[in-house]
């Protein structure tokens, strides 16, 4: 306006006020269609098609635990706005800490029910069970060994001696336990937490709890088929392995104790980082996806590093069912938020590959991995960690040739990008020192993607020498590295050869993979490192 009003001064023409007039208007509708594409978002659908993917693949009634957020946010968006899945009961793990929230979750919300609870709002309020501290036996050892030293008679705290020999109670009564009130505790809580604090925190007596398995119950809810049930155990054990519960794991704990298998229970893939945050039930999870189902069915650790059990016929809908955010789109840019998606979406694909093929139902995997890939290019979104499922998936399914071929492409990208961050000045290359860590890594994991494709099919022999041949690269560089070492004086030859670490990190990461194949072979590439250093620098 200040503007306008200093050229208007010095300007008296009333048709040179009227083009000025002209001009200045324009100046918004030029910026408006020169900035029109970039900010145009009429076609991403990242973050709906996410939540919706998401709601999608869990079962009826659902109660899911969502940790950050980007897990929250776009699934509490289509749940409030559009109605979509509103049966199923979203839980951020996060808020679950604090009071206000957790009264929230303990009521209706739309169609779904409130979690299941044996708490009341004095049981959680501030000030009240703000720590637990779980006891062992070492503990409970300790204070009889003080109380017989003092002269104590064997009956104080008689209600717990109990605990020097019981090390599990089930999560029914633990809940029952935290409100059990009595002088005997509150003496034990002022022993711990000292006159002043002991109304705060609270103690459990064991760190072991019981989660019986209500089997009819399980299959009614539809988190176990009929075929399930020889696989399904008669009860969880829980070792809790921290020292210390907090709100949230107090309220999942209640939730635990009191759901009976009446209703499904989800984690979201994004808190699984944690044990903490599935209450250490890692071992009885199914994967479906963007989240993992509890099932009371165990499934220990697995070599290649995946969690949970897999239903194939299940997951294989999931995916069928997903919506792909128009990634496929060459018009659109996504930003690092939106992207972080893909990594889901390729790893089910991928695992769900894996399982189809290795059930005989390779034309379902294929149909699987051709959908994603289809969805979104790896011309667009190469990231090496996501594809790696894809590459192990279409070796499984039969499509061996252009799995490698894949791979090929990504460790020659891989390379390229390492070279020319090492091109870069020593100033550029602390600047990209995080970009520059990763690339050994992700050739590592591309590599074992194959590696692991081949063992899962029983083609041992194959795995190795793929490895053996995936090293020849870097031997490649660590030659021309010495040879250039070889050009140089001693003292610089000395001082140049730390550069060794830029190549290095490669050996490393190949060395874990080829640990299950030959086990001396790291150990003899090390030995031949060293002498090739140490040769060229005396």
């Amino acid at each position: 306006a200040a503007i306008l009003w200093f050229i208007q001064s010095k300007v008296k023409s009333n048709g040179a006020n009227i083009a000025l007039g002209v001009v200045l208007l324009g100046v918004p509708f030029m910026m408006g269609f020169q900035n029109y594409v970039p900010h145009d978002r009429s076609k991403k659908s990242a973050a709906r098609d996410y939540a919706y993917s998401f709601l999608k693949s869990l079962s009826k009634d659902d109660i899911i635990f969502i940790y950050g957020d980007n897990d929250t946010f776009p699934v509490w968006a289509i749940q409030e706005t559009e109605r979509f899945r509103d049966d199923v009961k979203t839980v951020n793990f996060t808020l679950l800490a604090t009071p206000w929230y957790i009264d929230q979750v303990k009521r209706k919300t739309y169609n779904a029910n409130p979690i299941p609870s044996q708490l009341n709002h004095e049981d959680y309020m501030d000030g009240v069970n703000d720590q637990i501290y779980l006891m062992k036996k070492e503990d409970w050892e300790g204070i009889f060994s003080m109380l017989k030293e003092q002269g104590a008679p064997d009956t104080q705290f008689g209600a717990f001696r109990k605990y020097l020999t019981q090390d599990s109670i089930t999560l029914k009564d633990a809940i029952s336990f935290l409100k059990f009130k009595s002088p005997e505790k509150d003496e034990l809580l002022k022993m711990y937490f000292g006159e002043e604090k002991y109304e705060q925190y609270n103690i459990l007596p064991v760190n072991r709890f019981i989660l019986p398995v209500n089997k009819e119950n399980a299959l009614k809810a539809g988190i176990i088929t009929q075929a399930d049930l020889p696989d399904v155990v008669n009860q969880i054990m829980i070792t809790y392995k921290g020292n210390t519960l907090y709100k949230n794991n107090l309220m999942m704990m209640d939730m635990l104790a009191n759901f009976d298998w009446k209703r499904p229970v989800n984690f979201s893939s994004g808190g699984i980082y944690d044990s903490e945050n599935t209450f250490y039930l890692d071992e009885y999870l199914q994967f479906e996806g963007f989240s993992y189902k509890l099932v009371p069915i165990h499934t220990g650790p697995r070599p290649d590093g995946d969690m949970g059990r897999v239903d194939v016929n299940s997951l294989y809908h999931i995916v069928k069912n997903f919506r792909w955010g128009n990634f496929k789109d060459p018009g659109i840019h996504y930003d690092e938020a939106a992207t972080s998606n893909i990594m889901g979406y390729r790893m089910t694909a991928g695992r769900a590959a894996s399982a189809l093929a290795l059930s005989g139902q390779k034309s379902k995997a294929i149909e699987l991995l051709d959908l994603a890939s289809k969805e979104i290019p790896a011309e667009k979104y190469n990231d090496p960690r996501s594809l790696s499922s894809m590459v192990s998936g279409y070796i499984m399914a039969g499509q061996e040739k252009k799995g490698l071929q894949l791979a090929e492409i990504l460790k020659k990208e891989i390379f390229e990008e390492y070279d020319y961050y090492l091109s870069l000045s020593p100033e550029f290359q602390k600047q990209s020192a995080r970009q520059m860590r990763v690339k050994p890594m992700e050739y590592s994991l591309v590599v074992s993607a194959v590696t692991d494709a081949y063992k899962k099919l029983g083609q041992n022999e194959k795995a190795y020498a793929y490895l053996v041949k995936s090293i020849e690269p870097i031997d490649k560089k660590f030659n021309v590295f010495i040879s250039n070492l070889q050009q140089m004086g001693k003292e610089k030859a000395i001082k140049e050869s730390e550069n060794v670490q830029k190549i290095a990190p490669f050996y490393q990461y190949l060395f874990d993979v080829m640990e299950p194949y030959d086990s001396t072979y790291s150990k003899e590439k090390e030995d031949q490192i060293t002498r090739a250093l140490m040769k060229v620098t005396r």
